[in-house]
């Protein structure tokens, strides 16, 4: 694969489209533990049975977080001309403000509340996982009747709104249908949405599926293998099967009208209308999980909005995911990274 001509053309075109992302924010306080996630709980067991404690065998850090302003900052560090629609209150603006250079933050909503993530980093089985404890605050009221005349002026006229973390929001159905469909009618961007974990809202993701089906509100969802698995088992209406990931994804493209945007440790694949492409991870040793997600969608609308054919959309996607959890510090790649990585990294 021609990897120059790739590079150059994404260098020659990032400029010429711009995006709007929302609507989360949170503060991320990250727990990073060396320890098995069964010896975590053990001592977290033993050290509450002496009545409490401290736990010292960890690293903290505290930094910007949230899938929306993750994308972001992730897709501002490429070059690309991205505004965040989001809510913080005085201290989370200010470390968005360190922590999200080149993102247009002009139309952050200051609130009182601030969302706040908790989140730990352990390894169960082998594997490098997190888990998040979370508290969305103003987040879970995030709604349209929020968006103020310049708010809708910028994704009206944006080339693509990307809009996350539909899960937490108790009016996320409600937001992503009255921006996708005044998009629709009245702006010339693609609808591209990430819903986060939605296990606990299979009821409200039924009814967000019909809509966005039946109304065609959307141009690509974002999934990893677990959201996969859940919108195909809602789509199919049935025992969902995973002995070929290729014909599952191809199944499920099949019945719906949107473009599936698929990302998990091992392979991406992008499908419409029953034609899927895949393409390998890159090897790299992983120092981190958590934003990987949120590194792939920025690499992936960074292929998109470059206009890249889809196996190379995938392949810069997977690359942006690669450097940043690969990096010894949470920080995204910026262009000359990410070409020089692409040049000599390996494929799984």
């Amino acid at each position: 694969m021609e990897f120059k001509r790739i590079i150059d053309k994404i260098i020659e075109k990032r400029d010429k489209f711009n995006v709007v992302a929302l609507h989360d924010y949170f503060i991320d306080h990250f727990i990073y533990m060396e320890t098995d996630i069964n010896n975590l709980i053990g001592e977290i067991i033993e050290t509450a049975r002496r009545g409490g404690g401290n736990i010292f065998k960890n690293v903290q850090n505290i930094m910007r977080g949230g899938c929306a302003a993750n994308f972001s900052a992730a897709i501002a560090k490429l070059g690309v001309k991205v505004k965040l629609i989001t809510c913080a209150n005085n201290i989370g603006l200010e470390i968005l403000r360190r922590n999200a250079t080149g993102v247009d933050l002009s139309q952050v909503k200051i609130t009182e509340e601030q969302a706040i993530t908790a989140i730990i980093e352990s390894i169960y089985m082998g594997r490098q996982v997190n888990i998040m404890i979370s508290y969305p605050g103003v987040l879970s009221k995030f709604n349209t009747n929020m968006l103020n005349e310049k708010d809708w002026e910028a994704i009206l006229n944006s080339d693509f709104i990307c809009m996350f973390t539909w899960n937490v929001n108790r009016y996320g159905t409600e937001l992503i249908e009255g921006i996708a469909r005044r998009v629709k009618e009245n702006g010339k961007g693609k609808v591209y949405i990430d819903l986060g974990d939605p296990r606990h809202r299979i009821g409200d993701l039924r009814e967000l599926i019909d809509k966005i089906v039946k109304e065609e509100l959307i141009d690509a969802i974002s999934l990893n293998e677990n959201e996969l698995k859940i919108i195909g088992k809602i789509i199919m209406n049935e025992k969902e099967n995973h002995e070929n990931p290729e014909d599952f994804i191809s199944e499920i493209s099949r019945r719906v009208n949107f473009r599936l945007d698929v990302h998990t440790p091992e392979y991406s694949a992008t499908s419409k209308n029953g034609k899927t492409i895949i393409a390998q991870c890159f090897k790299v040793d992983v120092k981190r999980t958590t934003g990987a997600g949120d590194a792939w969608n920025a690499g992936n609308i960074l292929g998109w909005g470059t206009e890249l054919k889809d196996y190379e959309r995938l392949l810069i996607a997977n690359a942006v995911a690669a450097i940043y959890i690969s990096k010894e510090i949470p920080e995204h790649p910026n262009m000359y990274e990410l070409k020089e990585f692409i040049e000599k990294a390996k494929i799984q």
